[in-house]
């Protein structure tokens, strides 16, 4: 509660194509748990791609997105500035890397904004240069390439930082 009012907290989740399904719902369903359980929205969520449209997870489900890389920079400064930008990759994260997106990280970290990542996300988090010296977690799989690409960033194999 801040001023006798309950804290609401907004997230967007940043889809990049072929995310881990597993990853993602694992982020999403405790928000739901915990909405229903408290009886009131403590968190919102939506979805963003860079385009808008559905993003194909690695399971082959493509799932649909609210809102673009446009209408999320429109939204920085206003009433739905999210709370938290989470990046949800998966599969081929090696290949990814648009310099909009990273540069719309950027911003919302340097406007206050928490900016995490789920699965793989930490590899375009630390190609936006947001983990130079910071603690992160990457699968085992992709540790070995990821250390080496990325000096600066401390990371482990640790199911989370």
């Amino acid at each position: 509660m801040v001023g006798g009012q309950p804290v609401r907290r907004s997230i967007v989740f940043f889809l990049v194509p072929d995310f881990t399904m597993v990853a993602f719902a694992t982020a999403l369903e405790p928000l739901r748990s915990a909405n229903r359980m408290l009886g009131f929205d403590a968190y919102s969520w939506r979805l963003a791609s860079a385009d808008g449209k559905p993003v194909r997870a690695s399971n082959g489900v493509e799932c649909a997105v609210d809102t673009s890389l446009e209408d999320e920079r429109r939204m920085m400064t206003g009433a739905d500035r999210p709370s938290m930008v989470i990046v949800c990759a998966g599969l081929n994260i090696e290949t990814y890397g648009p310099r909009t997106v990273l540069a719309w990280l950027r911003e919302e970290y340097n406007r206050g904004v928490a900016v995490g990542g789920l699965c793989t996300g930490a590899y375009v988090l630390a190609q936006a240069g947001l983990l130079a010296n910071r603690r992160c977690a990457i699968h085992w799989e992709n540790l070995p390439g990821f250390a080496e690409r990325f000096p600066k960033a401390h990371v482990f194999a640790d199911l989370f930082e």
